[in-house]
C-alpha cells in the first residue's frame, strides 16, 4: 500500500499547512483507512490511494530524476513541521 497524505493529528495541529495545498489534498484517516481495508479485501498487492500519491507515482515514472526534484521542492514549500526530518541539516539552516 501507498497511502498518500492523511489528515492525522501532525496536519490538524499543524497552523503552517491550515488551509494549504497540502491539506486540501489530504485525505480524512476513516476513508483512508476504508480503501486500504477494500484493497486487502480485493487482494490488491499495489494500491496508491490519494491525489498526492497517484501524482508522486506518475512523475516517477515519467521523468524519473526530475520528479524527485519537483516533489522535493513542493514538499520544501509546504513548510509544514511534518516534514521537519524529511531534509539534512545544512538545508534546515538554509531555511532559517
Amino acid at each position: 500500500m501507498y497511502p498518500g497524505t492523511t489528515k492525522t493529528e501532525l496536519f490538524r495541529n499543524d497552523k503552517q499547512t491550515e488551509n494549504s495545498a497540502l491539506d486540501l489534498i489530504a485525505m480524512k484517516p476513516c476513508k483512508m483507512a476504508a480503501k486500504i481495508v477494500r484493497k486487502i479485501y480485493r487482494r490488491r498487492r499495489r494500491a496508491v490511494l490519494g491525489i498526492d500519491a497517484k501524482l508522486m507515482n506518475f512523475t516517477a515514472k515519467v521523468a524519473p530524476v526530475k520528479g524527485i526534484f519537483l516533489i522535493r521542492n513542493v514538499m520544501k514549500s509546504a513548510n509544514s513541521k511534518v516534514f521537519v526530518n524529511v531534509f539534512g541539516e545544512k538545508e534546515k539552516k538554509n531555511a532559517e
